[in-house]
């Protein structure tokens, strides 16, 4: 039964309705501790950061010191921005010869400037 149950989170961890969701979700609650354990590893594979009120709930709701700790580190994982928007992984743009280029906000006062991730931000002017 519980390989079978891991079976089925593995599944549900590689698709991206709310039924899987659901499913992984109810499986952090499980009374077997390696379904919850198999259940944690599905949901950051899912990836969905929405899902972090409910990890910081049950971490906060557990009394198992390792569990707590895997939540929490599901929690930051997910919470972590997708790879896709680091700038090394910008499209190279045709009007910077080729490189990647970054908008950088200054939140003070809500100004964007363009700089190009070849330029040395110590001797530009």
């Amino acid at each position: 039964m519980i390989e079978a149950e891991k079976g089925r989170l593995s599944a549900w961890s590689m698709k991206s309705d709310a039924a899987s969701r659901s499913n992984i979700l109810g499986d952090l609650v499980s009374p077997e501790k390696e379904i919850r354990a198999a259940a944690i590893e599905a949901i950051i594979q899912f990836g969905d950061p929405g899902v972090v009120p409910v990890l910081k709930g049950i971490a906060a709701n557990t009394d198992d010191t390792s569990e707590q700790i895997a939540l929490l580190n599901a929690v930051d994982f997910l919470s972590i921005a997708p790879l896709e928007t680091h700038p090394s992984h910008t499209a190279p743009d045709p009007a910077n010869g080729g490189q990647p280029t970054v908008t950088l906000t200054d939140p003070r006062q809500g100004i964007k400037a363009r700089q190009s991730t070849t330029t040395d931000p110590v001797s530009a002017p």
